[in-house]
């Protein structure tokens, strides 16, 4: 077997921490209900609402659009927030939902909403985090160049890790 045997840091989460990095109010996970719920109730208690568009069989076969449009509304009203990160999962990046075409059909009044492409399957975690960056430069949230800056940065990072630190072995035994 080649490559990493061991799980490792999702890039999902990683798009998560780095929108609230970047002081987004609400993120919305557009997935099933439990994807990534351990990574969630700590960004709660950090102030960062996180909500999801609990996608079910249907949202598989027919397209999770629906959900995510309650989702959005049901933030913007229980919420009111100045912004919202919509990041994608696995699931809803198989079935191949447009995440920012629901996003421009929802009235969101003058709440920022932007997507963030990303999916677990992805090589590493810090491209989630560089996916955020680029989703919140481009919704005008940071400026281009700290999310180039910043971007550098990871790469540069996740390349050291891989040659020398804990994503360079197959296999971690857990500690203890």
């Amino acid at each position: 077997m080649s490559g990493v045997f061991h799980p490792r840091p999702n890039p999902i989460v990683a798009a998560m921490y780095t929108a609230r990095d970047m002081n987004v109010d609400v993120v919305v996970m557009h997935g099933p209900a439990g994807c990534s719920f351990m990574a969630s109730r700590p960004m709660e208690n950090a102030g960062v609402r996180v909500v999801t568009s609990s996608m079910k069989d249907n949202d598989l076969i027919f397209g999770g659009g629906p959900s995510l449009e309650k989702a959005l509304t049901e933030a913007k009203q229980r919420f009111n927030p100045k912004t919202m990160a919509v990041i994608g999962t696995c699931a809803s990046t198989i079935i191949g939902d447009d995440i920012s075409a629901v996003i421009g059909r929802v009235d969101l009044g003058d709440t920022i909403c932007f997507p963030i492409d990303c999916h677990g399957c992805m090589d590493s975690n810090t491209e989630g985090a560089i996916r955020a960056l680029k989703a919140g430069a481009k919704a005008g949230i940071i400026p281009s160049d700290e999310a180039d800056r910043q971007s550098k940065l990871l790469k540069a990072a996740t390349d050291l890790e891989k040659k020398k630190g804990m994503a360079s072995k197959t296999y971690l035994s857990p500690a203890g």
